[in-house]
């Protein structure tokens, strides 16, 4: 769920911000606006020190998409509206 859809189901106001913060995306962590974040299905934080401690706890699993397997942390893997396994299995 991004920042805006979030915003709207709680019924509030949402302003684009371009300010800048940080993005945290398949466990790395760089500097970005809200609205790269959200284009890159990143994890927006004002903080560096929350975005760093937040992907550092991300865990790594296996993702499925339309049966195809992939490797990836476990909120890239649910933004993408996939579903995450912890090991990989094949049948």
């Amino acid at each position: 769920m991004t920042v805006r859809e979030d915003c709207q189901r709680r019924r509030g106001r949402y302003f684009r911000s371009e300010r800048k913060g940080w993005c945290c995306k398949n466990g790395k962590v760089f500097q970005a606006t809200l609205p790269v974040c959200e284009r890159k299905r990143g994890h927006f934080f004002m903080e560096e020190n929350e975005a760093q401690s937040v992907c550092r706890k991300t865990r790594i699993g296996w993702c499925c998409n339309k049966g195809e397997l992939y490797e990836a942390h476990y909120h890239d893997c649910l933004n993408d509206g996939d579903n995450l396994l912890r090991k990989k299995e094949t049948h």
